[in-house]
């Protein structure tokens, strides 16, 4: 049997931050939700791969989360994915 304190945590439902995102943001977001690679991503837009990585740090610092997975589910929870 799971402690009531962590039950309770993993109950919560997930509160997503609002997204106001301007278009490049976009793309870049549903381009980490579809899963491609750094490399992948720099290639579309031709820009650098560093350039990439720091316009995703920003990206996941804006949408307040810490990995590429938890920016796609903001991503699906916002209905970016489906633009």
């Amino acid at each position: 049997m799971l402690p009531a304190e962590l039950l309770r945590t993993l109950l919560r439902p997930t509160r997503f931050p609002a997204v106001d995102l301007d278009s490049e943001e976009r793309r870049l977001l549903r381009a980490i939700a579809a899963g491609r690679s750094t490399v992948d991503i720099a290639e579309e837009p031709h820009v650098s791969e560093r350039t990439v990585k720091r316009m995703t740090a920003a990206l996941l610092r804006k949408l307040r989360v810490s990995s590429r997975a938890e920016a796609a589910a903001v991503a699906g929870h916002a209905g970016i994915l489906g633009e």
